[in-house]
């Protein structure tokens, strides 16, 4: 029996079958204006949408670097695009904000040893300018960088990126592309368990023992596991990923992290502040 032939609605080109052969349209059926096909289409978006999720959350949680391994080398359809998945995480991390993370209040930019007058500079001009008190700066300035702090952890992944290019020159099988999707999963890494579950499980536990969060959870301890937790991450995942001994993955876990972190005090929070202020006008 001979297929029926289309117009395509697109690009006018005739084609049989369900999808033009040239734009790759789906030809529309009456079906496809059905109610049962919306919810067709939304239980197949849930049940793709969550196994994907799931697959690359556990991916990264138990075997660091797997997950950059296999999509650079072509298995890529059981995980969520790692810098989608980011994003993800992202706008998770926007809409419940379990820990303050890097978004740091306005006092914290203006004690700062490396760009503090300037940041006062600014804060007292734009008081002078908009006949406003301190405290209205404060919640503006804390409403606008929760905002641009997440946002802005995608300027940190390419320039790391470049770091981890440059500690693994040598290594001629590795395109930046590499480098990028590696470092795409370690912010990943640092957003879910950091970020998210850890500061989620410390508030869980200490809301059964009756103990206050803040008092227990300072940001020094903050700032501890984040370190640490990204050492031992990136140990695990460069010494998968780039097949390295465990004493070159220890020396590339100790570079990384620590360029990573000169980054977020000197180059991060700067932009985070310059930014979050010009917005604020």
């Amino acid at each position: 029996m001979q297929s029926k032939r289309h117009t395509c609605k697109a690009c006018g080109h005739s084609f049989t079958d369900n999808y033009c052969n040239h734009c790759g349209e789906k030809h529309f059926a009456p079906h496809d204006k059905s109610i049962a096909h919306l919810f067709e289409e939304a239980l197949h978006f849930l049940s793709h949408f969550e196994g994907k999720i799931l697959v690359t959350v556990k991916t990264i949680l138990t075997r660091p670097g797997k997950l950059s391994l296999d999509y650079c080398n072509g298995i890529q359809k059981k995980y969520y695009k790692p810098l989608s998945f980011f994003l993800v995480l992202m706008v998770v991390y926007l809409l419940f904000p379990v820990a303050r993370g890097l978004n740091m209040p306005l006092g914290y930019h203006t004690d700062s040893g490396a760009y503090g007058s300037f940041a006062t500079k600014k804060v007292i001009g734009f008081m002078k300018e908009n006949q406003v008190s301190e405290p209205y700066v404060i919640e503006h300035f804390h409403t606008v960088s929760e905002k641009v702090s997440k946002l802005l952890l995608l300027f940190v992944i390419p320039l790391m990126a470049l770091w981890a290019w440059l500690l693994n020159v040598k290594k001629k099988d590795k395109v930046y592309f590499d480098h990028f999707i590696f470092c795409t999963e370690v912010n990943s890494f640092l957003v879910l368990w950091v970020f998210l579950i850890l500061p989620l499980f410390a508030r869980l536990l200490f809301w059964i023992i009756s103990l206050s969060y803040q008092a227990y959870f300072s940001e020094a301890l903050f700032n501890s596991l984040l370190i640490g937790f990204l050492c031992v991450f990136t140990f695990i995942a460069a010494r998968r990923f780039y097949r390295l001994t465990n004493a070159k993955a220890l020396l590339f876990a100790l570079l990384f992290v620590a360029i990573y972190l000169v980054i977020i005090q000197y180059v991060y929070k700067f932009l985070l502040f310059y930014i979050s202020f010009q917005l604020m006008h």
